[in-house]
């Protein structure tokens, strides 16, 4: 297996997904209990709030792998050998 170098791009990328995921989920939080205030529960508005919490989650785990990633090349780290 080659071995990559490390990336800056990669190290922007993954912080950059990181903070908007942060933002993402605190809008979706925070529009969930307006909605869920607003319209109660099992509405659409409510239904969207869960959607965007969703794609809030997945940048979150994209931007924490992105870092993880970069992280294990910068400092030559592997996982257990199989």
């Amino acid at each position: 297996m080659s071995r990559r170098p490390p990336s800056n791009a990669r190290a922007l990328a993954g912080a950059l997904i990181f903070l908007v995921a942060l933002t993402v989920v605190a809008l979706g939080f925070q529009g969930l209990f307006r909605a869920i205030g607003a319209h109660g529960h099992g509405s659409p508005e409510v239904r969207l709030m869960l959607v965007q919490l969703g794609v809030g989650g997945a940048l979150l785990a994209t931007g924490i792998s992105l870092l993880i990633w970069e992280a294990s090349v910068r400092f030559e780290r592997r996982g257990p050998k199989t």
